[in-house]
């Protein structure tokens, strides 16, 4: 097995902390794509290809689409069809396998849970390779060892036999050296499949919510209609939110995907005092940890509620408005704080050198997913060639810019008038060490993991006692 490796290109920086996570990615986005597709095509219905299958199933796709169960992307994939299938992801190939295979081919599956154990067939198998991906999408790379790694490879293994790959493919995989651009290509699109599966259940989910009110008020109107007859007055009082997931913007940058939600996405507050101008462009960027306040947030929506309560706190300290300018969620999506037009308010002075990034969860001795540090760092490679605040050509960052931690600045905390030698937390720091901007300067205020780095189980241990 290599030691860890690098991938470093010029869209995302992917730093993964051992192989075992680079090639589980790899053999299941590789392989498990391909056997996907095999399967749908096998079982299509008799005597038609998958060209005609499309063709007279576009009606079912169509409102698959607008019932919101198909995103807009997946089905642009499909019509028109160019006949290439290499876009095609897993996500797409089980939909596929669930609408247009044969009728008989898919029997008794239940689409919605996950297989039991003695549930072999070849859609439960679909099935399973999804939630692997899911899987993959939520550990942190450090913790995919030992009984975890062999436990995850072992079940990817047996999946990938009974849909056909040969053990022979699979030890390729698992033993050959890692290609660092397939790696960071396999890693996206992990990332990548799993949030457009999250953005359309949050769709369904808000389409069905909807319908269901549609519903309620028609049947209230009815029940009104009947009591006013009888004058009992009704009063029907309703609540029409909207999820805040549904304000994540979904931007094409010249380095992939980056998803952005503006203050208005989490119902921000307006400022409730004066705020100074940020000049920019800015020479340095400040990390921080929200530990003290927040905790980890995976879902959006807990990541919006989270927010709205991190600015009704800053209210309370008597400070203008959230206090950093931007901040990094662990579903992956990066969001407008105090913005780039403000100062931020992280600190007790010198907040006009820097622009500051919250980094929501603690990682005093945790490791930050993943997808948490690629938001960050695609955030990060894009503004320095447009503000996504105004989404204009105009860059907050300098080119030359310096990444420092807050523990690297020597500075008093904005809440607690005191210098926070974990923020933004090993676990971040050990991530950017890697990364061009990152200065070296001034560590020595930092509390780092030190030897437990090179054990993430002694790191765990420490964390929780």
């Amino acid at each position: 097995m290599e030691s860890e490796e690098e991938i470093s290109t010029n869209s995302y920086e992917i730093r993964t902390n051992n192989p075992n996570y680079s090639r589980m990615a790899c053999l299941l986005i590789q392989e498990g794509t391909r056997c996907a597709q095999e399967a749908v095509l096998m079982h299509l219905p008799e005597r038609k290809t998958f060209v005609q299958t499309l063709s007279e199933k576009k009606k079912t796709m169509t409102d698959l689409k607008r019932q919101r169960i198909m995103s807009d992307n997946q089905y642009d994939e499909l019509y028109p069809f160019n006949g290439d299938t290499s876009r095609i992801d897993i996500s797409l190939w089980l939909i596929l396998a669930r609408y247009i295979t044969a009728t008989k081919s898919r029997n008794g599956i239940d689409w919605r849970k996950s297989p039991e154990t003695h549930e072999v067939l070849w859609a439960h198998d679909l099935i399973r390779l999804k939630e692997i991906r899911n899987f993959l999408f939520h550990v942190s790379a450090p913790e995919l060892v030992g009984e975890k790694f062999n436990e995850i490879r072992s079940e990817l293994v047996r999946v990938l036999r009974r849909l056909g790959t040969s053990d022979q493919v699979i030890n390729d995989h698992m033993s050959r050296d890692l290609d660092p651009q397939q790696t960071k290509l396999s890693v996206l699109q992990i990332r990548e499949q799993y949030m457009e599966d999250q953005n359309v259940l949050l769709r369904e989910a808000a389409e069905h919510k909807k319908h269901t009110r549609i519903l309620i008020v028609v049947l209230s109107l009815l029940a009104a209609f009947v009591l006013i007859s009888i004058s009992v007055p009704v009063v029907t009082y309703f609540d029409w939110k909207v999820p805040c997931s549904a304000n994540v913007q979904r931007l094409q940058t010249g380095s992939g995907i980056l998803y952005y939600m503006p203050r208005s996405g989490w119902n921000a507050a307006p400022p409730k005092d004066k705020t100074y101008p940020l000049k920019k462009p800015v020479n340095i960027v400040a990390l921080f940890d929200t530990a003290v306040i927040l905790d980890d947030c995976r879902l959006t929506e807990d990541c919006c509620d989270q927010l709205t309560y991190l600015q009704k706190i800053a209210f309370n300290d008597t400070l203008p408005d959230i206090p950093y300018n931007y901040l990094i969620g662990n579903d992956g999506v990066v969001y407008e704080g105090c913005g780039s037009q403000s100062e931020g308010h992280a600190t007790w002075s010198r907040n006009s050198k820097f622009l500051s990034i919250g980094m929501m969860g603690n990682f005093a001795c945790a490791w930050p997913s993943d997808t948490t540090m690629m938001a960050l760092y695609a955030f990060l490679e894009n503004i320095t060639n447009f503000d996504p605040s105004e989404m204009t050509a105009k860059p907050i960052l300098s080119d030359n810019y310096r990444l420092y931690g807050e523990c690297q600045l020597n500075v008093h905390n904005a809440k607690h008038n005191k210098t926070f030698p974990d923020s933004p937390g090993g676990g971040v720091m050990y991530k950017i060490r890697f990364w061009n901007h990152w200065s070296k300067d001034n560590t020595t205020h930092c509390n780092l993991f030190g030897d437990c780095l090179k054990s993430y189980v002694c790191c765990r241990q420490i964390h929780h006692t």
